[in-house]
């Protein structure tokens, strides 16, 4: 269960459409949907009424998610919306329809692309689930997208700098 408040200390909404513990909620970047994650294996959109709008299942139903790592998180043009359960990563639109499973774990994302880290590689995505890229990678702890979002900034543990252009 969560609340949603009006600035001015009003209840403005109280949804209890999730069957266990809320692990997550975040509002979309453009301010109108809620998107709530539980460990009852789903995820779902809300609106700023506290209606719900879509239900994703983020694992098969009746599976729980107790001592699982998970998060749903949207994209920063609040179009899309990522879920992660362990290793196993899938990308929804804002309807709810799930668009593609994903191979490794969400880093960083721009309007138009989306970087995943596998064990022993990085992946460069568009949001149609299309791999434009990959690279072989050595300890890279951080990434950032310049901000032409042209290319990609990878730093690693050896404080190795790589430039990478989007394109491949």
């Amino acid at each position: 269960t969560f609340y949603l408040w009006s600035v001015d200390g009003q209840l403005i909404a109280n949804p209890t459409e999730h069957d266990n513990d809320i692990t997550s909620l975040n509002f979309s970047p453009d301010g109108k949907q809620l998107l709530s994650s539980s460990f009852d294996g789903s995820a779902k959109l809300w609106n700023l009424k506290g209606e719900e709008t879509a239900h994703m299942m983020m694992v098969n139903d009746g599976e729980q998610l107790r001592n699982r790592r998970h998060n749903a998180r949207f994209s920063p043009n609040s179009k899309y919306i990522f879920t992660q359960v362990s290793d196993t990563l899938k990308l929804w639109n804002n309807r709810g329809d799930k668009i593609c499973d994903l191979e490794g774990k969400m880093k960083i994302s721009s309007k138009d692309h989306f970087i995943t880290l596998r064990e022993d590689s990085v992946l460069l995505y568009d949001y149609q689930g299309n791999k434009k890229a990959f690279k072989e990678r050595s300890d890279t702890w951080s990434f950032n997208f310049t901000p032409d979002k042209q290319k990609l900034l990878g730093v690693t543990g050896k404080l190795k700098v790589t430039l990478w252009n989007l394109e491949g």
